[in-house]
């Protein structure tokens, strides 16, 4: 239920923003992955590393190593 809604919200923000917001592709990345949806997880943290967030860099680099 907590993921439900977790993912509920995720796309409420995705869908009502008009400008950038800081980090919600890296969280929403962070989300996919403890979620087991590991492809679209990559997918938002390609987003987040191409607006090079240093915390989505960081996670990029903390599941290469553990690979």
């Amino acid at each position: 239920k907590e993921y439900k809604q977790a993912e509920e919200y995720f796309q409420k923000a995705f869908n009502n923003i008009d400008m950038p917001v800081d980090l919600l592709e890296y969280f929403y990345a962070r989300f996919l992955f403890e979620t087991g949806q590991k492809e679209k997880g990559m997918e938002f943290l390609s987003r987040a590393l191409e607006k090079g967030e240093p915390e989505a860099i960081e996670f990029k680099n903390l599941i290469n190593i553990s690979k």
